[in-house]
């Protein structure tokens, strides 16, 4: 069979023990379509060529293509000639070693809709950068997308904002606690939008907690139908002491 007419990568390369990932490796296959779980559970591949996807500009599915693999790091510009993608649901799932990923990753993926568990179980991840869904304003699902980071402590006040369409963030940091300021100015900056989303979208905010600009947005977004999961009011404390008494006071009662 010519490559040329190739249009499926799907489970390709699933659980081999392959280390190493040509960059030629799909050079010739223009017209494939379909990447879904092409190297899942490949554990010993670290990292991959920047160029691996360059010639494949007919692609719509990332889905799980890297899931459970042993990546240090990703290529920022990856994805940049695969401007037809729609999913990346699970690309990077289970990446345990992954630390940081590039702000640019999907820069060009405008079509792209699914973000679903797409660095759930990324268990060192510790930097989200502010334009890593800037472009995607036809992204629907974030549902599971930084579950189970609990590396992951801060992430862009503003990392939502082009994502309007959103309608789904179910456990989206579930297992996940961000400090209360980062998860508070998060919400902040998605209220401040509310009227142009959809409503009653469901949004998990794992066990991050909310201040009180925080949690003024979160009672705008319930207003809207929303559904909201997270820790709760954090209500800062004071110790007073009366002669020997001590007492317990929450601040802003």
């Amino acid at each position: 069979v010519s490559y040329y007419v190739v249009t499926s990568f799907v489970r390709t390369f699933r659980s081999n023990p392959i280390t190493l990932i040509p960059e030629n490796l799909f050079t010739n296959n223009l017209n494939v379509i379909n990447f879904d779980s092409c190297f899942i559970n490949c554990q010993s591949i670290s990292s991959i060529p920047a160029n691996l996807f360059a010639n494949n500009r007919k692609v719509r599915d990332f889905k799980s293509t890297f899931q459970r693999t042993g990546l240090t790091s990703i290529p920022e510009n990856l994805f940049t000639n695969n401007i037809e993608v729609t999913s990346f649901e699970g690309t990077f799932w289970l990446n345990q070693s992954l630390t940081n990923i590039p702000n640019n990753l999907f820069a060009s993926n405008t079509a792209a809709e699914l973000f679903g568990a797409c660095f759930d179980t990324c268990t060192s991840l510790t930097t989200v950068q502010s334009g890593l869904f800037a472009n995607n304003r036809r992204a629907k699902e974030f549902y599971f997308t930084f579950q189970n980071c609990p590396s992951l402590t801060l992430v862009p006040f503003n990392l939502f904002t082009n994502n309007i369409s959103a309608d789904n963030f179910f456990d989206c940091f579930q297992g996940t606690t961000l400090t209360t300021s980062s998860y508070s100015n998060l919400l902040v900056d998605i209220a401040s939008t509310a009227l142009d989303r959809p409503e009653n979208v469901p949004f998990g905010g794992g066990n991050s907690k909310r201040n009180y600009a925080g949690n003024v947005a979160y009672e705008t977004l319930t207003g809207r139908g929303w559904t909201i999961t997270d820790g709760g009011l954090d209500t800062p404390q004071i110790l007073l002491r009366l002669g020997t008494d001590s007492y317990t006071v929450d601040v802003g009662s």
